[in-house]
């Protein structure tokens, strides 16, 4: 009883953290996107420029979607290594019910 009430809880707080977790990754990536959009819309107003100004423009913007495609690939293994722990809590849970 005070065991599975202690599981119950802490199953809980696993729900709420994951919950918060989806919630920054969402936020996260609408900004990501936003930002990319913008970087779009600057360098289809840079198009068929080649002044030094516009090309070093240009090559700042793209450096930043590199940095950005780059985290993009980190973030993305992290959230790999993230669904696997969720997953075999689950699974974990999922056994621990099934037991009582």
């Amino acid at each position: 009883p005070a065991r599975s009430l202690g599981r119950s809880l802490r199953a809980l707080g696993d729900d709420r953290r994951d919950l918060r977790d989806d919630r920054r990754d969402l936020r996260d990536d609408r900004r990501d996107l936003a930002r990319v959009k913008a970087i779009r819309k600057d360098l289809w107003s840079l198009r068929g420029r080649m002044d030094r100004r516009a090309l070093d423009r240009k090559h700042g913007l793209l450096v930043e979607l590199v940095r950005m495609a780059r985290a993009e690939l980190r973030e993305d293994a992290s959230e790999r290594r993230e669904d696997r722990r969720e997953l075999r809590e689950d699974r974990r849970e999922y056994r621990e019910d099934r037991r009582n």
